[in-house]
C-alpha cells in the first residue's frame, strides 16, 4: 500500500510540475523512486525522503555541484505535493538553497501533513522571515517531533518566534538550534519555555552569540534544570560558559528534582580544572 502512495507520488509530481511550468528535479525524480524501492524492500508503511544536497557515500559525485542543490521553487512543488500523503514520515531538506522563499510552502506542509514526524532543514539560508512563517505553522502543529534548523542565521527575533511557538507546540520532542545567532535575549526565552514544557526530550543550543561575560544563559539554564524533569539531552557546545556557568549548571543538577538529563554537552568552552572538578 504504501509502496503503491510513493509511486503515485512520483507520478503527482511530474504532472505538479508540467502544470506549474517547471521541469522536474532529478534528484527529486530519484529519491521519490529510491523511497518506492525501499518501501517493498524493507515492508515498511512509512515514506522517508532524504533530499539532503551534501551528498552521501552514495551521492558523493553531488559534493560541490551546487547546481543539483534543491532551490526554493522545487520545494514549493514538492511540499505541495507532500501536504497530500499520510505516508511521509521523514523529509531531509539540509544544505539545500532554501532561502526564505521557501517558508510558505513549508510552513503549509506543517499545517496540512498528518504524518510527518522529522523535519531537516540543517545548513540551508532561513533567516528571521522565514522562520517567523515556520514558527506560527507550529502553533497549530499536532504531529512533528523532531525539528532541526542547525546553521539558519534565524537571529535572536527568530529564536524568540521557537520560543513563542514551544509555548503551545506539544508533539516536538528534539529540536535543534546550534549555529543559528542565537543572542541572550533568545537563550533565556528558550530556557524559561523549558521550564514548563514537558514533552521536550532533547534540545540543541550550540553556538549562540553572546557578548556579556556575566554568563546569565547559564544561570537560566542552571535554573530550568532545577525544574525539568523530562529533558534527556541538552547541548550546550560553544556557548561562552566559564567557571561560574559550569558551577551554576552542576548546582542544577545536583538539585534533587532533576533525574531526567542523560547526556550534557559542554566542550568547546573557556573551562578550567575546577568546574571540572566539580562536575565529578
Amino acid at each position: 500500500m504504501a509502496a503503491k502512495a510513493a509511486a503515485e507520488t512520483k507520478e503527482r509530481y511530474e504532472v505538479l510540475c508540467k502544470q506549474n511550468g517547471i521541469e522536474p528535479h532529478s534528484y527529486i525524480m530519484k529519491k521519490l523512486t529510491a523511497a518506492s524501492t525501499d518501501i517493498l524492500m524493507n515492508s515498511t508503511d512509512a515514506l522517508s525522503l532524504d533530499l539532503s544536497g551534501n551528498g552521501t557515500l552514495e551521492t558523493a559525485e553531488r559534493v560541490g555541484i551546487t547546481s543539483h542543490r534543491i532551490a526554493d521553487i522545487d520545494v514549493e512543488t514538492l511540499c505541495t505535493l507532500l501536504s497530500r500523503s499520510t505516508a511521509l514520515s521523514s523529509l531531509d531538506l539540509r544544505y539545500n538553497n532554501l532561502t526564505d522563499k521557501s517558508s510558505n510552502a513549508l510552513a503549509k506542509l506543517l499545517k496540512d501533513s498528518q504524518s510527518l514526524r522529522e523535519l531537516n532543514l540543517m545548513g540551508n539560508d532561513i533567516t528571521e522571515e522565514g522562520i517567523k512563517i515556520i514558527a506560527k505553522a507550529l502553533h497549530t502543529n499536532k504531529i512533528l517531533q523532531s525539528l532541526r534548523l542547525t546553521g539558519n542565521k534565524i537571529g535572536n527575533n527568530g529564536g524568540m518566534y521557537i520560543a513563542q511557538a514551544l509555548q503551545v507546540n506539544h508533539s516536538l520532542r528534539h529540536i535543534d538550534l546550534g549555529d543559528c545567532d542565537l543572542h541572550i535575549e533568545s537563550i533565556v526565552a528558550m530556557s524559561t519555555v523549558l521550564t514548563k514544557n514537558s514533552n521536550l526530550r532533547a534540545v540543541v543550543l550550540n553556538r549562540p552569540m553572546i557578548f556579556s561575560h556575566q554568563e546569565e544563559q547559564a544561570v537560566h539554564i542552571g535554573h530550568m534544570l532545577t525544574v525539568n524533569n523530562t529533558l534527556t539531552e541538552l547541548h550546550l557546545e560553544k556557548f561562552s560558559l566559564r567557571d561560574f556557568g559550569v558551577e551554576r549548571l552542576v548546582d542544577g543538577l545536583l538539585s534533587s528534582y532533576n533525574y531526567s538529563l542523560k547526556y550534557l554537552n559542554i566542550s568547546s568552552n573557556r573551562l578550567s580544572r575546577h568546574p571540572g572538578q566539580t562536575a565529578q
